[in-house]
């Protein structure tokens, strides 16, 4: 009996070794298959009959993937920022990929021309990309690194095998075939595969008269399993439909993509054995249809199933933080991480994506709230750009005209100063709109023309009711509040409404996907110093001065917290500014006017600049939260010494504010505020040095204003929509300081100084609270 077992279990030892190799082992440990399947919408994953993607789905994560470039939203840069693992560019050889054996020059192989170009000889059965060198000079000028098949690269390095099937040729005199933009290494360099037309089957009803043969395309893929770790699949057929549909009728087209698909689906059939902890399978568009990019739309739908994925979970990553949505340049990331290889190039900015278990979102109303924000943004945008440069200029011709009337004893009639009650619906209604922008998203997705009537329905409503207050410390209070604290409370929330919101940040733009974007961080700085200011300058008198400035300070301490904070806004370029706005208008309503000048406020900018990025380093190194924000990663490389990182951000922050201060509204605005606060302090330079005066923490709170509208311009990438946004918040008060008449030139009752004039509580010594 025991001999009987000694003999059995040497028999399955011997089989196990010489079997084939799916039952012995000869698939790698781990393995990635990604199936390429262009120009496709959610949609259409939604709406036809796709039972074997359906199970995928089931059996695995879906979401939505935005897609960025640092090109164009084309094929070439797509797939090569799927292969770099960070938004590349590319050139248009970057389709030129070809077996070794190939000849894409009359009487020589692709193989000689790959040697030639690179001066390495690729392996027999290998894939080529033929200009890597054209590849990196596309890159070169941009604002970060990028390393053309970093992917590829890493995965090389790391002794694994990488492999490409398929093809999109339309055989016509480009080649097209940039499934192996994913695989390749930095050299160009694919290990094995077949991209040749060899793959396609003549069919005079297919675009181009040639259809993808799937039955090939499988015996490939049955083969390179055995070898490789990461294998691209290029299904091909629907990039030729793309490029063909124009020539078809709608429905005609439209029948076609349904075969397409179905052709697919069937294909899919076939991979769902292949799923288990081991072998992550991802169904990929790599660009939405043509029609969807032309309306903003850069969203295409992700299917990953095995490994680590959870059955019918919702794909996330570190990248985004919202469940349902991953950035394109997070596949790398988990193609190395299923792999357990690290990235050796350094350029790798992703993360990888995970499945979250529980209830699926609905991702068919995330798509519509992200492709309809994106559709609303730009004309809501261009009215409260357009409204604040005409508002200005009839204030500041309004100023010209009061100006000239003081300046003429012989005028008569009602002073010019009374009239400014005329206006005052319109400046307030500036305070409105980053309310309303911010709520309006509660109202579900919507298309421009219905959130125009809305929002602007909203505004008019609002702004009637707060204009009814006519105590002006009540006015400027409500005001703070409710453009603070609703944008505290959404990001607390996880930025629900501000990644939808007018001004909020735009995922689709891949700028931004979670904590406070600059728009809404210059909205906070400002509206809650002038909460804060407004508030001493009102009750901060007397005994009770010196608690409620520190009770401010606080609060101001607080909010540099929330911007710093990873967890919460994330927002390096706001904490500094905040630093600098709340830390200068504090010191300066502590220590006094003549203790803060000028030159103090300059040292100012510097020493919490300074200040800022300890916090920084603080929170996102050594008090880390559990998804790294791209701050802490900046932070890494300043702490290692690695200075590269660090100087792109600088010039890519420099290159942003150029372009908005040159070519968009936001920079005419900008200067349109800085013009109009000139003329005001000129003409009325009497009445504001008076009032800084008589009341100290406005001139405090104003000149924090300032400093932090300069430090929002100087720290953040978009710092131009920061620094208007709190200007905003200076001009509209200081507007209805100086206009008003001399009766009402006070927000609050102004506290007992020591020269013994009344009208108020508090007692002020040398412009210091006592």
């Amino acid at each position: 009996m025991k001999r009987t077992f000694f003999f059995a279990a040497l028999l399955a030892l011997f089989l196990s070794v010489f079997a084939g190799p799916d039952a012995a082992g000869g698939v790698p440990p781990r393995q990635v298959i990604i199936v390429l399947v262009n120009r496709v919408s959610y949609q259409d994953f939604q709406d036809l009959d796709l039972p074997h993607i359906e199970q995928l789905m089931r059996r695995g994560g879906t979401g939505l993937m935005i897609v960025k470039t640092a090109g164009l939203l084309k094929e070439p840069d797509a797939y090569l920022t799927l292969g770099a693992g960070t938004p590349a560019a590319a050139p248009q050889t970057a389709g030129e990929n070809f077996n070794t054996s190939e000849e894409p020059e009359p009487g020589v192989k692709a193989g000689d021309v790959y040697f030639r170009n690179t001066g390495f000889r690729a392996p027999p059965g290998a894939v080529v990309h033929l200009a890597p060198g054209a590849l990196l000079e596309s890159n070169n000028s941009l604002d970060h690194s990028v390393c053309p098949g970093a992917l590829g690269e890493s995965l090389h390095r790391a002794k694994k095998k990488t492999a490409v099937i398929g093809t999109s040729d339309n055989k016509t005199e480009r080649a097209e075939r940039w499934a192996a933009l994913l695989a390749m290494d930095a050299r160009g360099l694919v290990d094995a595969g077949d991209v040749s037309n060899d793959l396609l089957i003549f069919d005079p009803l297919a675009p181009f008269g040639w259809r993808t043969d799937y039955s090939r395309l499988l015996q490939k893929l049955k083969a390179l399993r055995e070898m490789a770790d990461f294998i691209v699949v290029e299904t091909g057929d629907l990039v030729r439909l793309s490029q063909y549909e124009n020539k078809m009728l709608p429905e005609q087209a439209a029948a076609a993509r349904r075969q397409a698909l179905k052709r697919v689906d069937a294909f899919i059939e076939k991979l769902l054995p292949y799923l288990d902890k081991n072998t992550l399978v991802m169904l990929v568009a790599p660009l939405p249809p043509a029609e969807a990019v032309a309306n903003g739309e850069k969203i295409a739908p992700l299917v990953i199933a095995g490994g680590a994925i959870p059955p019918g979970s919702t794909l996330t990553s570190p990248t985004t933080r919202t469940p349902g949505l991953v950035a394109n340049y997070d596949l790398a990331a988990t193609v190395l991480s299923h792999l357990n290889v690290v990235d050796a190039t350094g350029t790798v900015i992703g993360t990888p994506i995970s499945g979250a278990p529980g209830p699926r979102p609905d991702l068919g109303r995330l798509f519509l709230a992200l492709a309809g924000s994106s559709a609303t943004r730009p004309p809501l945008l261009s009215i409260y750009l357009r409204y604040t440069q005409v508002v200005l200029l009839a204030f500041v011709s309004f100023c010209l005209w009061v100006f000239w009337k003081r300046s003429c004893p012989a005028a008569n009639g009602q002073p010019p100063e009374e009239r400014v009650a005329w206006g005052a619906p319109l400046l307030i209604a500036l305070l409105i709109f980053p309310f309303i922008f911010l709520l309006l998203p509660l109202c579900g997705p919507l298309s421009p023309a219905p959130a125009l009537v809305l929002c602007l329905s909203l505004i008019f409503l609002v702004t009637l009711a707060v204009s009814r207050l006519k105590n002006q410390a009540h006015l400027f209070l409500v005001l703070g509040l409710v453009n603070s604290l609703p944008v505290i409370l959404d990001v607390a929330r996880g930025s629900q409404l501000m990644r939808f919101a007018v001004l909020g940040f735009d995922p689709l733009a891949g700028g931004r996907f979670y904590g406070i974007g600059n728009e809404y961080m210059g909205v906070l700085i400002g509206s809650a110093l002038l909460l804060g200011t407004v508030f001493l300058d009102r009750w901060g008198g007397g005994k009770r001065g010196r608690l409620f400035l520190y009770l401010a300070g606080l609060f101001y301490a607080g909010l540099v917290y929330f911007f710093a904070a990873p967890d919460l806004g994330a927002n390096a370029g706001g904490t500094l500014a905040a630093l600098v706005a709340f830390g200068s208008a504090f010191l300066s309503a502590r220590f006094g006017e003549k203790k803060a000048g000028l030159k103090t406020l300059l040292l100012f900018l510097g020493v919490f600049s300074l200040l800022g990025v300890g916090i920084l380093i603080s929170l996102n190194i050594y008090f880390p939260f559990q998804a790294k924000s791209h701050v802490a990663k900046a932070a890494e490389f300043l702490v290692s010494g690695d200075f590269t990182l660090i100087g792109q951000i600088l010039l890519r922050k420099a290159a942003a504010n150029w372009h908005l201060i040159s070519r968009s509204p936001w920079g005419t605005t900008l200067i349109l505020q800085i013009l109009s606060l000139g003329v005001v302090l000129v003409l009325f330079r009497k009445e504001a040095r008076a009032l800084g005066q008589e009341r100290p923490c406005l001139k405090s709170g104003f000149s924090g204003l300032g400093m932090g509208a300069l430090a929002a311009l100087l720290f953040n990438d978009s710092g131009v929509t920061a620094a208007c946004n709190i200007l905003v918040f200076l001009l509209v008060p200081l507007f209805f300081l100086l206009l008003a008449p001399e009766k009402q030139r006070q927000v609050g009752e102004p506290p007992v100084r020591e020269t013994g004039r009344t009208g108020g509580k508090g007692r002020v010594k040398d412009g210091v609270w006592l």
